[in-house]
């Protein structure tokens, strides 16, 4: 449950925040571009917050930060992975402080946890940029150990005409380097919303090792700057200013900022910068020229929801719509339902609002039962949709559910979430499938233990039409090179695990076809199955 700060905490906050921009400074005094490990700006932040107690969202320096929990503001730098468990380390590095500088990012280590010698000689060379600079535009990804993580291209079409064009794949030599391509995102790593959306920034950062090891895009290294907004608008505007004025970000890779993007849409649009890629619940992204949605979202996937539920689940004719009232694009869910449920052949009978944090949902069941529900399409988190099963089946509705794919990724078998449906944007499962096992495998090499959800399928995608749109990046990388790259795609969907995406210049984005892909949970299978595409 997200906590709303008091004054008090917000001083302690800005405390911290000080203490870290001091102890940076301090350090850059002796040499230029100098910055602190992660370790050392937890140790500062806790000694100017009492002593003997980290700061808030910080964690202990032996057991790394918390991707459940880390703390709000932040700005991570990310050349690879780092090491430790991916798992529980969402962002590369978890931000310390509220919008405090970058630390520099480990090197990846092998399953041992020792460093891997070649990545530390890769680090010491002289050839080629290293992480440990100071600005963005002066301090590029540095480039993983050559040969590691090869990526493959795969087939593309899909079954969807119209949607052929295969998966990009970084290849090529390169005899030089040439200046860094910095790229970012903005969005909810904290809080209620973090351990959903961050599977996204994951799979960004596994994209930009396995190309800066096979040279960069077009001999440019990459690099990857995360900034955790926290859920406050305010944060998201300031945030984004910095990454595009300070830290030269020429394009935002995934945002999952669900509640606070909106803030931030009018200054991208002014500055021209483009947004590739978002977890589908903000709607500016779908209708501003600069946003580049990489699946159906915003209303369309809400009506992805009701065409997987007609045309894959079957349950019966009568549905009934719950949905949570905290994010924003919650009334999308409840003003769009009786609209999708129609046009899928449904009859909607209920259609209420709950809160996410409420511990039982026995009222809304017992409405939606009385109302004729033979299915449950939900508007929530996994945890919220978890209860509310629960609390159907005690009245005696048990019947099948479905949500949309970004909401339900975090979940798990176990999570008492066997039989539940998603109509997720982008294809993340069946491991067997060309395109999903690249992404999977490269997530194995670069962040262990990640696994397969339909966010982290959303930040794959991401990179990939963004690898697509800076293949030919001139020598001086520009967010303009990044637009002109943008609308040469057509029709392509990224080896089948998107639709097919097609942009027009200084429009918004074509939404159609509309596809989504029908995936259940199924526990005695070890996690989420199926991946039918729904396309109209």
């Amino acid at each position: 449950m997200t906590s709303v700060k008091t004054s008090a905490g917000r001083k302690v906050c800005q405390r911290v925040a000080v203490a870290a921009v001091l102890a940076v400074m301090a350090a850059g005094a002796g040499a230029c571009g100098n910055r602190l490990n992660e370790g050392r700006l937890q140790a500062a932040a806790r000694q100017n917050n009492g002593g003997g107690q980290p700061a808030p969202g910080a964690a202990s320096p032996a057991a790394g930060a918390s991707a459940e929990n880390p703390a709000p503001g932040g700005a991570t730098e990310t050349t690879s992975v780092p090491a430790g468990n991916a798992a529980t380390n969402p962002a590369a590095a978890t931000p310390v402080g509220n919008a405090s500088p970058a630390s520099p990012t480990p090197a990846p280590r092998t399953s041992s946890g020792a460093a891997n010698p070649a990545t530390a000689a890769a680090a010491r060379s002289n050839a080629g940029p290293t992480s440990s600079g100071g600005g963005a535009g002066n301090n590029p990804a540095s480039p993983s150990p050559s040969g590691a993580g090869s990526a493959k291209t795969v087939p593309g079409g899909g079954g969807v005409p119209g949607g052929g064009g295969p998966a990009p794949s970084p290849g090529g030599t390169c005899s030089g380097t040439k200046a860094p391509i910095v790229i970012g995102s903005v969005g909810e790593y904290s809080g209620l919303l973090g351990p959903i959306l961050a599977p996204g920034v994951k799979s960004v950062q596994a994209w930009v090792a396995a190309t800066n090891a096979k040279g960069g895009l077009n001999c440019h290294p990459v690099k990857f700057v995360v900034y955790d907004a926290g859920g406050d608008p305010s944060r998201n505007q300031s945030l984004t200013q910095r990454a595009v004025e300070q830290d030269h970000v020429i394009a935002f890779v995934y945002n999952g900022a669900a509640l606070s993007g909106q803030a931030s849409a009018d200054y991208l649009k002014q500055r021209h910068i483009p947004v590739i890629g978002e977890e589908g619940a903000q709607p500016w992204v779908c209708y501003s020229p600069n946003g580049f949605p990489v699946m159906s979202s915003c209303n369309e996937g809400i009506e992805g929801i009701y065409q997987a539920l007609a045309k894959v689940i079957k349950p019966g004719e009568n549905v009934a719509a719950i949905t949570c009232n905290e994010v924003p694009f919650c009334t999308g869910y409840t003003n769009n339902a009786e609209k999708y449920a129609k046009e899928a052949g449904l009859k909607l009978v209920y259609n209420g609002t709950v809160s996410m944090t409420q511990p039982d949902y026995t009222s809304a069941c017992i409405q939606a039962k009385n109302a004729g529900a033979q299915s449950l399409a939900l508007g929530m988190v996994d945890s919220a949709a978890n209860r509310v099963k629960r609390s159907c089946k005690s009245v005696g509705l048990d019947v099948p559910i479905i949500s949309n794919g970004t909401a339900f990724s975090a979940a798990k078998p176990g999570d008492g979430l066997d039989g539940a449906w998603i109509a997720s944007g982008v294809r993340f499962t069946p491991p067997s499938d060309p395109a999903v096992a690249e992404w999977l495998a490269t997530l194995k090499q670069y962040v262990p233990g990640t696994g397969a959800t339909a966010n982290g399928g959303i930040g794959w995608v991401s990179a990939k039409v963004f690898e697509l749109a800076a293949k030919a990046m001139p020598d001086t990388p520009t967010s303009q090179a990044v637009l002109e790259g943008l609308w040469a795609i057509k029709g392509n969907d990224i080896g089948g695990m998107t639709r097919p995406l097609t942009y027009v210049k200084d429009q918004p984005a074509v939404q159609t076809p509309g596809c989504w892909f029908a995936t259940k949970m199924d526990d005695s299978k070890g996690g989420w199955t199926g991946g039918t595409r729904v396309c109209l």
